[in-house]
């Protein structure tokens, strides 16, 4: 293992010793009504300060926006990102989603994965690069991270590889751990859907999003 390898695993590892890391870093989440409508976590009043981090995709105006800590490794984020991605394009400029990093994965991959989302964004890539990884999954680890910067439309491939090993970028998915362990997030996806949190993916999500998009129609009439 390289020295910058290393320093990066260092801080990663730093950041979530605070968190009681499950050993199931996937789960569907399972707290509903007697109607089955999924009922949220906590309510977080100062939201907005999770939301003001991290890779956003969609408009700061948007009525409804969503906080996702991921792990491109979780099979229930790639199915969040899957769901999301079809509503905005139905909601377009209603709906925002913020991404942060949870990599909870027992692999290197889940770090490796996150790193290359941010220096892919350091590159006005980041949607790019959060489609491949997520389409990719299967081949995480096997497929060169470089190979999946060229798909991506990441033009400097030396600049991306020397950010993958920079113990700055490493610094910045620790601020998203931390934020998570905040949350007392302990498996991925965690959501905030306006404050909402969600502590899995709800199998109502388009309905919740939904609700939110038309209390906010309502507010501005």
């Amino acid at each position: 293992m390289t020295t910058d390898r290393a320093a990066n695993m260092a801080i990663i590892a730093l950041a979530a010793c605070a968190v009681v890391l499950t050993a199931q870093n996937v789960h569907r989440f399972g707290l509903f009504r007697r109607d089955g409508r999924s009922v949220p976590a906590a309510q977080i009043e100062e939201w907005q300060s999770y939301a003001n981090r991290g890779n956003r995709i969609g408009t700061a105006a948007a009525s409804v926006t969503v906080v996702a800590f991921s792990d491109y490794l979780c099979p229930y984020c790639r199915e969040l990102a899957v769901t999301v991605a079809g509503l905005q394009q139905r909601y377009r400029k209603d709906l925002a989603v913020v991404w942060r990093h949870l990599p909870l994965g027992t692999s290197r991959v889940s770090l490796d994965a996150a790193l290359a989302a941010e220096c892919a964004a350091k590159q006005e890539r980041f949607e790019k690069m959060h489609i491949e990884l997520f389409q990719n999954v299967d081949s995480l680890g096997r497929l060169s991270f470089a190979r999946l910067a060229a798909r991506a439309g990441i033009k400097d491939t030396v600049r991306f590889g020397t950010c993958m090993r920079d113990t700055a970028t490493a610094k910045r998915i620790a601020e998203d751990v931390a934020a998570a362990e905040q949350l007392e997030a302990f498996g991925t996806p965690t959501i905030l859907i306006n404050g909402n949190q969600f502590n899995g993916l709800p199998s109502d999500l388009s309905r919740l999003i939904r609700e939110e998009r038309d209390k906010g129609s309502s507010d501005r009439d």
